[in-house]
């Protein structure tokens, strides 16, 4: 119900149907890593690590998630952004920094949470719908080496990608922005679908 701190590495298995819930800051003094698997997993506060994060079960996240010196995070199970706006970062200076959600990422009410994924020299790889149904993210900010999209994303806001892009969905469902612009930094880009939006593709 509280804080865990401490320069250790950190395991935690509910099984597949228990659930986990960490209720306090994770990581005042970083961990090392944290590995967390159950059918529920809820992140109430921030996570900082100096390793890797992985989370496999169905994810609640109410903070960011951190890694401050190298490792990657992913989150293997739908995703749920909590009462406000998420960033997940690791420390960007290897190709292994990597950022993957393997499944969907959706907020909790219509247009209220925002994410940002920043990867560094690491690989952004999104493999749900992000924001499909009733509930699309505000926006979606994503910098990485590379960045893959294997499925539709749908913001009311505005989206940026920073990094060779890959849109490689090929269900006919769209990049939707809403009003938003959609920013695209990169010297290569690969579209598999459309992108649509009232706003402006930069």
């Amino acid at each position: 119900t509280s804080t865990i701190d401490g320069a250790q590495g950190l395991i935690l298995d509910a099984g597949t149907l228990g659930d986990i819930d960490l209720q306090g800051i994770v990581g005042t003094t970083a961990l090392t890593s944290l590995s967390a698997t159950g059918a529920i997993i809820t992140l109430e506060k921030a996570v900082t690590t100096t390793g890797a994060q992985s989370y496999t079960g169905a994810t609640t996240i109410d903070g960011n998630l951190t890694s401050t010196a190298s490792g990657a995070i992913k989150v293997d199970g739908a995703a749920t952004l909590g009462t406000g706006p998420v960033t997940v970062q690791t420390a960007g200076l290897l190709a292994t920094d990597d950022i993957t959600f393997t499944s969907t990422i959706d907020a909790t009410i219509f247009g209220l949470q925002g994410l940002i994924l920043d990867a560094g020299t690491g690989i952004i790889d999104l493999k749900g719908i992000v924001g499909g149904g009733a509930t699309p993210l505000a926006s979606l900010s994503a910098t990485g080496d590379t960045i893959t999209l294997e499925k539709a994303v749908t913001t009311t806001g505005a989206q940026s990608y920073t990094g060779v892009t890959s849109f490689t969905q090929n269900s006919g469902a769209a990049i939707n922005s809403g009003a938003g612009n959609i920013s695209i930094t990169t010297d290569s880009i690969a579209l598999g679908a459309n992108i649509t939006g009232t706003g402006t593709i930069l």
